[in-house]
C-alpha cells in the first residue's frame, strides 16, 4: 500500500494534501525520549513545542514505563498511528489539534503522533495482566496472557477445580478441588501442597497478606468454611456453613467475608481471622424452586454493597453496613451464574444462560437498576470479570445449562464477541491478576 495512501486513510493528511511521504520521512530526524514515572505523571517529555503543562496532561493517565524511539520509518509509523488512532480518537485530536495550530513542522507533528502511540500501547501494555483459569473438566489451572489471550502455562491441580485465589504478588495460588485445596507455586509451575479437607472445595478467597485461604467445603457431615495457613498448610479455623457456597468474598479490608449458600437460600456473614458468624440472610426473592437460588456475587469497589442476580428477575442488593436488604426487579428470565462489577460501581454486568443452550451478558445500572443492552452470546456461561480498563469482559464455560470449553471475550464498546481456548475443559473459576 502506497503510505501517503494510508496516512490518508488514517485521516491523519486530511486536509493537508501537501504532505507526502517523502517530506514525512525527511522530517522524522530526532530521537524522541519519554521518561514515564510510577506515580503515573510524565516527568519529561523530550519533545519541542509543547509546554510541560501541555506534556504531562497528556501522559497523565499512563503507567510506569519508558521508550526511546531513535528511528522510525514510514512504515512503522504508519502502523503504529492507524492502529492507535481507532482506540485513542480523543487524545488525537488533542495532539493534532495542537501541532497544526502551532504551525508545527511535520516532523514535531509526528514525533507528537507516534510518541503519544507509544504511550497509549505502553498503557495498554501496563493494564494488561494474568487471567488464572480454573479448567474443572481436565484438572487444570490455566494462567492465559491477557494481551494475546494465549495460555502460558498449564499446571495440573486435582480433580474438578473449582475456583482460584492468588497473592497479591502473584506468586502463589490457592485453588479449591474435589478433595478440597491445592497451594500452587506460580512462579515454578508446580502444586505446593495437596490438602485433603474431607470434600469438594468450592469458593475460596486470599486474605489481603497472602497468608490465609479462605475455602468452602461440600461434605456430607455438614458444609464448613475453613481458614488454611497457605505457607504451612495448616487449618487455622473452620465453620459451619450452608450447603454449596459457590462463592467465598472477602471484604476490601480484609475483615468480613460474605458467603452465598447455594442450596441453603442464603447468604452467612462471617468476621475474620475468627471466623464469627455475624449473620445469615435469608435469600428466596424469587421463590425455593430449584433454580431460585443464589450462586455468584458482585461486591463494589468500596465493599459497601452486594448484588446478587436470581433468574433475571429479581436483583438483590445488600447494604453491607446495615445488612439491609433491597429486591429490584428485572425482566431478563434467563438462568444466572456470574456477575461483576465495574470498577466505578455504575455497572453490572450479568451472565444469562437461557434453557435452549444460548445466553447473553446484560449490562444493568445501579442508579436505577435498569437494563441498558443485552449482548448475543450464543452459548451459556459460568461466571464473568472484566479487564483492569472495563472495556472487555471474560466469561467462562462452565456447566451452568451444559457449559462448553471456551472463554468468551467480549468488547463490550462495540459488541464484538470472540472466543478463545484455555487449553483444557470446562474452563469454570476466572481471576484477573498482574
Amino acid at each position: 500500500m502506497a503510505a501517503d495512501a494510508g496516512w490518508e486513510r488514517s485521516g491523519w493528511l486530511s486536509g493537508h494534501s501537501g504532505l507526502n511521504s517523502r517530506a514525512i520521512q525527511s522530517n522524522i530526524a530526532s530521537p524522541l525520549k519519554i521518561k514515564l514515572q510510577s506515580n503515573a505523571r510524565a516527568e519529561e517529555l523530550t519533545q519541542s513545542g509543547f509546554s510541560d503543562k501541555e506534556c504531562t496532561a497528556l501522559a497523565g493517565p499512563v503507567s510506569d514505563a519508558s521508550c526511546c524511539v531513535q528511528s522510525l520509518d514510514l512504515g512503522c509509523a504508519e502502523v503504529l498511528v492507524s492502529s492507535w488512532v481507532e482506540s485513542s480518537s480523543s487524545l488525537a485530536g488533542t495532539l493534532v489539534a495542537g501541532a497544526l495550530s502551532k504551525g508545527q513542522s511535520v516532523r514535531i507533528f509526528l514525533t507528537s503522533v507516534i510518541g503519544a502511540a507509544l504511550m497509549a500501547l505502553a498503557a495498554f501494555s501496563a493494564a494488561a495482566g494474568t487471567l488464572y483459569i480454573t479448567n474443572r473438566g481436565s484438572g487444570e489451572l490455566a494462567i492465559l496472557d491477557e494481551s494475546s489471550l494465549t495460555v502460558r502455562t498449564l499446571i495440573g491441580v486435582g480433580g474438578r477445580p473449582w475456583w482460584v485465589a492468588v497473592t497479591p504478588d502473584a506468586k502463589s495460588a490457592c485453588v479449591s478441588n474435589a478433595r478440597g485445596l491445592a497451594v500452587v507455586d506460580l512462579e515454578g509451575g508446580t502444586v505446593e501442597r495437596r490438602l485433603d479437607l474431607g470434600g469438594q472445595g468450592m469458593g475460596v478467597a486470599m486474605s489481603p497478606d497472602g497468608v490465609f485461604c479462605y475455602v468452602a467445603v461440600n461434605r456430607r457431615g455438614g458444609d464448613r468454611l475453613v481458614a488454611v495457613e497457605r505457607t504451612t498448610g495448616q487449618t487455622r479455623g473452620n465453620l459451619a456453613i450452608g450447603k454449596r457456597a459457590f462463592g467465598v468474598y472477602l471484604s476490601p479490608d480484609g475483615r468480613m467475608l460474605y458467603v452465598p449458600e447455594h442450596d441453603a437460600f442464603a447468604l452467612s456473614v462471617i468476621e475474620v481471622p475468627r471466623l464469627v458468624k455475624r449473620r445469615t440472610i435469608p435469600l428466596t426473592p424469587a421463590g425455593g424452586g430449584a433454580y431460585d437460588k443464589p450462586h455468584y456475587l458482585a461486591m463494589s469497589n468500596d465493599g459497601a454493597r452486594l448484588y446478587l442476580p436470581f433468574q433475571g428477575r429479581t436483583l438483590v442488593e445488600i447494604d453491607t453496613a446495615s445488612l439491609v436488604v433491597t429486591a429490584k426487579h428485572l425482566a431478563i428470565n434467563a438462568h444466572q451464574h456470574g456477575i461483576t462489577i465495574s470498577a466505578d460501581g455504575t455497572r453490572l454486568y450479568l451472565a444469562n444462560s437461557a434453557f435452549d443452550g444460548t445466553g447473553s451478558l446484560s449490562e444493568i445500572d445501579t442508579a436505577t437498576f435498569r437494563e441498558l443492552r443485552r449482548i448475543p452470546l450464543a452459548k451459556d456461561h459460568e461466571q464473568v470479570i472484566l479487564s483492569a480498563d472495563g472495556r472487555r469482559a471474560y466469561l467462562t464455560g462452565g456447566f451452568a445449562l451444559g457449559g462448553h470449553d471456551e472463554l468468551t471475550v467480549v468488547d463490550l464498546k462495540s459488541g464484538e464477541v470472540n472466543r478463545v481456548s484455555t487449553g483444557g475443559r470446562r474452563p469454570f473459576g476466572i481471576v484477573r491478576g498482574p
